[in-house]
């Protein structure tokens, strides 16, 4: 259905020639480029840079640390199927749509 809806939105897009308005639509991907907006971000990224520099150091450290959790997650969940298997969670897909 998504995809369909996609389809739908990619032909009008070609159709309307919206290329030429500054929106490049390609298969699942929709841009909308402007010179303005560009030196908007290169302003706040210049003015905050202190910011992302902290920002991008701390993400770091949180996604090792979520790997490292998610590891013990996953052991103890294995560790209990085996051993107590009425304790262990059970396994659910995340399927998005």
């Amino acid at each position: 259905m998504v995809l369909a809806a996609w389809l739908v939105f990619y032909k009008l897009a070609q159709y309307l020639r919206l290329e030429e308005k500054g929106f490049e639509v390609k298969p699942l991907v929709m841009l909308y480029k402007t010179a303005r907006f560009n030196r908007l971000l290169d302003d706040l990224s210049a003015r905050f840079s202190g910011f992302w520099s902290l920002y991008s150091t701390v993400s770091i450290f949180i996604a090792f640390g979520l790997a490292l959790f998610s590891v013990y997650v996953l052991a103890e969940n294995l560790f209990k199927f085996f051993m107590k298997p009425e304790e262990a969670l059970g396994f659910v897909p995340i399927l998005p749509g």
